[in-house]
């Protein structure tokens, strides 16, 4: 008997395959949010060096929590950063870049990560996948509020 026997969840193809998108997407987009960490420089540095910390904390915890619902899901989540990296549609971020540059970038891939998890959302609903769904939902929540964050640093 498998997890899904004992939940009485039907796995969904289209589900597992939103989630490992979105485990390759959110490993790159960590991996740019440790080099802006490591690589900022501007007169704000020490809020911008703690923001993308901070960001890119946040960003290992979904990355646990899908790869465990992925698991739950009788689903092996990818680990070999070759591999994600050609799954992934978000693209990793070079440096050095202004810090304004690496603002701008965070908040596209961020918006990216929000439109892909909506859409997820979507299938999660229509199948009843009431945990993914939730699990989702939170992400959405903090993503949301760290967009409205980043955009208020810049200067209009």
């Amino acid at each position: 008997m498998n997890n899904l026997d004992i939940t009485g969840l039907k796995k969904s193809p289209a589900i597992v395959d939103g989630l490992k998108q979105l485990l390759a997407d959110y490993h790159i987009f960590y991996a740019t949010l440790r080099g802006f960490h490591w690589n900022v420089k501007s007169s704000a540095f020490f809020a911008l060096h703690e923001m993308f910390e901070s960001l890119y904390n946040g960003v290992s915890i979904v990355i646990d929590d899908i790869a465990e619902r992925l698991l739950q899901l009788d689903e092996t989540p990818e680990n070999q950063i070759a591999l994600l990296a050609t799954q992934a549609k978000i693209v990793a971020k070079g440096h050095p870049e202004s810090s304004d540059k690496m603002i701008e970038h965070t908040l596209e891939d961020m918006k990216y990560l929000i439109s892909a998890t909506r859409s997820l959302l979507v299938l999660t609903d229509e199948a009843g996948d009431d945990t993914t769904n939730d699990l989702l939902m939170g992400h959405l929540k903090t993503f949301e509020k760290q967009v409205w964050m980043l955009n208020s640093t810049r200067v209009k």
